[in-house]
This record gives C-alpha cells, structure tokens and sequence, in this order.
C-alpha cells in the first residue's frame, strides 16, 4: 500500500514538472545564432577567453531549425570546453552561406592543474544527431598542440521528390 502510494505521488510530481518545463519552454524564445552572445558570455564567466567570428554571407537565411541546431551545438561544445579544458582560450567561429553553416569551436589545451569531469558522451552524441539531421557531418578531436576542435557543417536538406504513383 505505501510503495503503491509512493509510485502515484512520483507519476504526479513528474506530471507536474513536465508541465512547468514545457510551460517554461513555450515562454522562452527559441534559441538561436542571433542568442550567442549570452552562451559566449556563460562561457566567459566561467574564466574561458572567447573570440567569436561570425561569416554569414549577406542574404543567407539558414532555416529556424538550422538555427536552433547551430546554437545547441555551440552550447555543447562551450559545455565541454569549460568541463574538459577549463579557463582556456576559444575561438567560435559560424561561416554561413545559402549552402548551410560550418561551426568551428577550437580551444587551447587544458589550464595547468584543472581537473577535467567525466563525461558521458552524450552531448556528442546529440550533437551528431543534429548534424545529421542537416545531412552534415561532424568532427571533434584532440588538435596537436593538445587543445581540441570541434567542426560542424549543416546543410539545407533538400527537398525529396514525392513518388507518382496511381
């Protein structure tokens, strides 16, 4: 009776924080390339010294969900350089043209004495999922000098042919 009752308290406080997140997410506005300046400062504040260079041809309009995408996946790369890496130099830098967008996060080795978290794999694992929705691809690696890069390029999918059929 009291595990029964325990079970049904825990179903409805999930209810409930579902309903608050995804009122909190209905309310806030949807992330975005033109919102990068709030995660770069996030990073900033963590001691990281970003640069970011932004080359979005004139007339370029990524779609809504390329945008979004383009955003989580700086989120994520500046997550695991403050994990990884700690206060170190980043450059960020979104090329952008009709064709899609390449995103490049590269940071400088490991601070001296800074003690990397564990990580379970799934940022990157999220991240390629979002590239391959954009039929993209994804590269992330150590770099010689011990630092590491994170490489990016999302494309416009095309639209596909519907089949005639009778």
């Amino acid at each position: 009776m009291i595990a029964r009752t325990a079970d049904t308290a825990l179903v409805e406080m999930r209810r409930l924080l579902g309903l608050l997140s995804f009122r909190e997410r209905e309310l806030a506005p949807e992330p975005s390339l033109d919102q990068l300046d709030a995660l770069l400062d996030t990073a900033r504040s963590a001691g990281c010294r970003v640069t970011y260079v932004p080359e979005i041809s004139a007339g370029a309009a990524p779609s809504a969900g390329m945008r979004v995408s383009a955003h989580r996946i700086v989120q994520e790369a500046l997550t695991n350089v403050v994990k990884h890496a700690g206060p170190v130099d980043v450059l960020v830098s979104v090329r952008g043209d009709d064709a899609g967008l390449v995103i490049e996060v590269r940071n400088d080795p490991a601070a001296p004495g800074h003690r990397p978290v564990t990580g379970s794999g799934r940022g990157l694992i999220g991240m390629r999922e979002r590239v391959a929705a954009f039929d993209g691809s994804l590269a992330a690696g150590p770099r010689e000098d011990g630092g590491w890069l994170l490489r990016t390029v999302l494309t416009e999918k095309a639209p596909h042919p519907t089949e005639a059929g009778g």
